[in-house]
């Protein structure tokens, strides 16, 4: 990533892309869950944790990595 171009805000803007996708999928899944039967559901609600712990460690690690390095790119 160079400093003082536009890639760092690209990725900022994917970063929430992804984020968006994965709540996406989470409530596709849950919806499939209330609807499948019981031999599906274990299947479905272990994708679901695994989203779940794609979006967390994205929100709380990649995001707000992106965001300093747009701030500083900014500066």
């Amino acid at each position: 990533m160079k400093r003082g171009s536009t890639f760092a805000t690209l990725d900022l803007f994917e970063a929430q892309y992804v984020l968006l996708a994965l709540d996406s999928q989470i409530k596709l899944l849950e919806w499939n869950l209330a609807r499948a039967p019981k031999a599906k559901r274990y299947e479905l609600r272990v994708s679901v944790g695994r989203y779940q712990q794609l979006r967390d460690r994205l929100a709380k690690r990649v995001v707000p990595a992106f965001a300093k390095i747009c701030a500083e790119v900014a500066e």
